[in-house]
């Protein structure tokens, strides 16, 4: 069962901290084994959050049974890597909790190794490290719709990454070199849009062309490729 819960929650208000789906309170779930750890992060984002509700489990399908009561509802497994679990947590709310976002607090990260999590669902990912402005506002970012990855530790891989260079230059244009930069940055198709002063079907134009160029079938098989191939600015990423 739930044990621990921060913040407040009430009925009938809103907040303008979340737009889009989640425009309104959320359901806030840390799950992590009962310690010290969970219990602050609970309290903390409690008091960060707001009129969220932040509650602590001990299971994951603990939190996903109460999902379809919430509001809204933002799950956030605590894991030391993405492994083989970390994939199946993601492939079971996929499956039974559609409606909700799912993402990751890990001791490590790993840009390749976050694919197949993605691919399974889940939206962001964050190291414990991190401090706790920084995870609300990759909850901010992940409850809109967007995806969060952590730059630093992305940035730190792709550096002691050898970049390969087996994609030509004259593959991407500049335009779509543009698009790339910013689909690594985490944008949506709408706020590349808006920053390039553009037609939002004109990037979509232009990221099924950086798809078919690196040979992905997803914007995030896309966004690997190119930190491993060295094609975007990891000090932006």
């Amino acid at each position: 069962m739930i044990i621990e819960q921060g913040g407040s929650r009430s009925s009938g208000s809103s907040t303008d901290r979340v737009q889009g789906r989640f425009g309104h309170i959320m359901e806030i779930a840390i799950i992590d084994q009962p310690g010290i750890f969970r219990d602050s992060l609970v309290a903390l984002l409690g008091q960060i959050r707001g009129d969220d509700h932040v509650v602590g489990a001990d299971e994951l399908c603990i939190s996903m049974a109460s999902a379809e009561d919430a509001d809204a509802n933002l799950l956030i497994v605590c894991r030391s890597a993405l492994n083989r679990p970390a994939l199946q947590d993601a492939e079971m709310v996929a499956k039974d909790c559609p409606d909700s976002r799912l993402m990751f607090l890990l001791d490590q990260f790993d840009i390749v190794g976050a694919a197949p999590a993605v691919e399974a669902g889940a939206r962001g990912f964050i190291l414990k490290s991190a401090p706790a402005a920084v995870l609300s506002g990759a909850i901010d970012l992940v409850a809109s719709g967007e995806m969060y990855f952590p730059s630093a530790a992305t940035r730190a891989q792709a550096d002691r990454e050898q970049p390969q260079t087996g994609l030509p230059e004259r593959s991407l244009s500049d335009r779509q070199r543009q698009v790339l930069q910013l689909m690594a940055d985490g944008m949506s198709n709408n706020r590349i849009a808006d920053a390039l002063g553009i037609r939002e079907s004109t990037v979509k134009n232009h990221v099924q062309a950086v798809l078919r160029a690196l040979k992905a079938s997803t914007r995030t098989q896309a966004v690997v490729t190119a930190f491993r191939q060295g094609l975007v600015d990891t000090e932006q990423a």
